[in-house]
């Protein structure tokens, strides 16, 4: 009874006293932060005071597996050493590297005393792929492991299809799996049209490594419709119909458009199986034009008295006049009003409206337009066509029959018809081109006072 009292207000006098209170072996030696602080007396009871928190708390007794912990308050710690557990590791190549739970134990072969419970082992050698896996030990247990390490990952590559291809230059078939060092390998698809038939693979240090090929290949659309010669725009490459392009599988806009007919739009889905597209334009609406006069839509004379009605560059010569402006293909006599084209910096105001520059603007006679450029304003009667420029700054229209890419000077501009595009005055080198590829170039004078009209591609 006497034994029993004294521990009650043992026990309850840890609490009441701040500090660290320490229960388990007697005659084992704790160390704080590293460093041997004190030895459990023969009672098993040991109280520690003014610790610096937080710390780490290690107790070693020969003939046990020491214990460490955490500790980041006072409390009462009641520690149960367990009898040690032992691994004895051999391995290929010897002299590996022995790490469990982080800790380094030594080289193998050799063998090595370890707590019990869930071990993390890791085995090192430079040159060679590391090796970890976890094990469960029981007290007083004797565990032989044996450890191969390899300097090659083993690859898997692995795909749906049966591909033919090379690693490295090494014939292969996929899927399968190769050994390979660690590091950046290429690997090459041979048999289709694959988008990306060179795929390069960064292989990390591992046993094993995983790499989805990238099978996707590219498929054929056949646009094809009435009418035949239509221009077909498909992912910003224009070809005339019946056109086949060469794309990745996916959702595209589809653009198809022909003189007197209207343009299509449409939103179409690529498969990875057979793809046509088959369009029948609607006729659209026409437009008259007066036989008894002489008329130019975006730089061709129109030889028909009915066009498409859409928007055209025009000019009509009279006997006595020229005009220019933009209509719908809908000439009956010449209009009355004048033609005054700005391409200078700055703006042109009529009768209240202001048109930032270039414009085109159709005036009636005696009306009067305001300038502003340059920091300069100037009021201007139009009695006759006006072209106001300046050598900075002359205007440029280019056409062709088909639609045309456009670089001048190596610089793509855009697709033609272009109109009142400003330039400086020189000479320029004009390429007119199709899916990238020049059909025609020549080389052109730009000048000031004129609209320049530039013709070519056909």
């Amino acid at each position: 009874m006497k034994k029993f009292t004294v521990f009650v207000m043992l026990f309850i006098s840890m609490f009441l006293f701040a500090k660290l209170t320490i229960i388990t072996e007697p005659s084992a030696m704790v160390y704080w932060n590293g460093v041997l602080i004190d030895v459990v007396p023969l009672d098993g009871v040991l109280e520690l005071e003014n610790l610096d928190y937080p710390g780490t708390l290690k107790i070693v007794k020969p003939g046990y597996a020491p214990y460490e912990t955490l500790v980041s308050t006072d409390t009462v710690l009641k520690v149960k050493l367990s009898l040690p557990s032992y691994i004895e590791v051999t391995s290929d190549p010897e002299n590996v590297n022995v790490i469990v739970n982080g800790n380094f134990l030594g080289t193998s072969p050799d063998v090595f005393e370890v707590s019990s419970g869930e071990l993390f082992l890791t085995f090192e050698k430079d040159g060679y792929i590391s090796k970890k896996f976890k094990i469960v030990l029981l007290p007083s247990q004797i565990k032989k492991i044996h450890v191969t390490l390899t300097k090659n990952v083993k690859l898997k590559l692995i795909s749906n299809d049966v591909i033919e291809a090379t690693i490295d230059g090494k014939y292969i078939k996929l899927p399968t799996t190769v050994e390979v060092l660690p590091g950046k390998h290429v690997l090459k698809l041979y048999g289709k049209d694959y988008i990306k038939t060179v795929q390069e693979i960064e292989v990390p240090a591992v046993e094993e490594y995983e790499y989805n090929v990238d099978e996707t290949v590219y498929v054929n659309l056949y646009v094809y419709g009435y009418p035949e010669n239509a221009n077909v725009i498909l992912n910003n490459i224009s070809k005339t119909s019946p056109a086949i392009f060469k794309v990745i599988p996916g959702s595209y806009e589809i653009i198809i458009e022909s003189d007197g007919f209207k343009t299509l739009k449409e939103k179409i889905n690529v498969t990875t199986s057979s793809n046509t597209f088959m369009y029948n334009l609607s006729k659209n609406l026409i437009s008259s034009v007066n036989n008894s006069l002489t008329v130019f839509f975006d730089g061709y004379i129109s030889k028909d008295n009915l066009v498409p009605k859409r928007l055209y560059f025009t000019k009509v010569v009279g006997k006595n006049k020229e005009w220019f402006g933009f209509t719908d293909g809908s000439i009956e006599e010449i209009p009355k009003s004048f033609s005054v084209i700005f391409t200078k910096d700055g703006y042109i105001e009529y009768k209240g409206v202001r048109y930032n520059s270039p414009v085109i603007l159709n005036v009636n006679y005696d009306d009067t337009v305001k300038v502003v450029s340059n920091g300069k304003e100037e009021s201007i009667i139009v009695k006759e066509n006006k072209i106001l420029d300046d050598p900075k700054s002359c205007g440029v229209n280019i056409y062709s029959k088909q639609a045309f890419e456009v670089k001048i000077n190596g610089k793509f501009i855009g697709r033609t018809p272009i109109y009142l595009l400003s330039l400086p005055e020189g000479e320029y080198r004009i390429e007119f081109l199709k899916n990238g590829i020049t059909i025609y170039e020549k080389n052109v004078e730009i000048k000031q006072g004129i609209l320049n009209e530039i013709y070519g591609g056909d």
